[in-house]
């Protein structure tokens, strides 16, 4: 699946620039963001709903631009972002107090920590240069590419009478992404720019074992923009 994907942005990249028959500028351009989102867990116990809280990160990208004469905008990049939370026991927590109870070994507490869940969006991008000035403008544009996250996160027992028991997991998944990018970009110079986007990007993943339900989210909305032109 992943190789079919590299194939399509391959191809998007080279149908695009055969489009360009007289680029008007390109360059690189980096951004920088935050990232929020959430996790929640659900089973058949008392424990649901426990863990549920929310999450926050940042997000990078980089990516490789043009504009044509006709103000066609393409390129592709890479962006990645991630979040992560605090160890969170139950709601119902107090220090000092064991919250459960097993009949056969006593009393217990259970907590949780996401370590990170993180995104990797590899892809081309399409749009139009809308000129708002002579130095600004407006460049909304759609990606389309390979979207891949990862989840990694801990369960802890703590027991009154027994040793504690402690439980890492790593999962992963990968499919196709879209994102849609709404950046406003002010030109200082012939080699240097600076802007702002709005973007409707974000993930989603959903795992379900052992009777247990855990889902996490993440959202980047907001992100600071440079571009090097040359």
């Amino acid at each position: 699946m992943k190789k079919i994907l590299h194939i399509i942005i391959i191809f998007l990249f080279l149908s695009f620039s055969s489009l360009a028959l007289c680029e008007e500028k390109q360059g690189v351009r980096v951004s920088l963001g935050s990232t929020s989102g959430s996790f929640s867990y659900t089973d058949s116990t008392t424990l649901s709903g426990d863990f549920d809280h929310d999450l926050s990160g940042g997000a990078f990208s980089v990516s490789y631009i043009k504009t044509n004469e006709n103000n066609l905008f393409y390129g592709g990049g890479l962006s990645s972002y991630s979040v992560s939370g605090p160890r969170t026991g139950s709601k119902d927590a107090v220090s000092g107090y064991w919250n459960y109870y097993s009949s056969t070994y006593g009393y217990f507490d259970v907590y949780l920590t996401v370590k990170s869940f993180s995104t990797s969006f590899l892809f081309g991008l399409i749009g139009y240069d809308v000129g708002i000035s002579d130095k600004a403008s407006f460049q909304p544009n759609i990606r389309l590419g390979s979207k891949s996250v990862n989840a990694q996160w801990t369960t802890e027992i703590e027991w009154q009478s027994y040793a504690n028991e402690s439980y890492a997991y790593d999962e992963s998944a990968s499919a196709l992404g879209l994102e849609i990018d709404l950046p406003f970009m002010y030109k200082i110079n012939e080699s240097f720019g600076v802007g702002a986007n709005l973007c409707i990007c974000g993930s989603s993943y959903e795992l379900y074992t052992g009777g247990s339900n855990y889902k996490f989210t993440s959202s980047n909305v907001f992100n600071i923009l440079a571009d090097f032109y040359f």
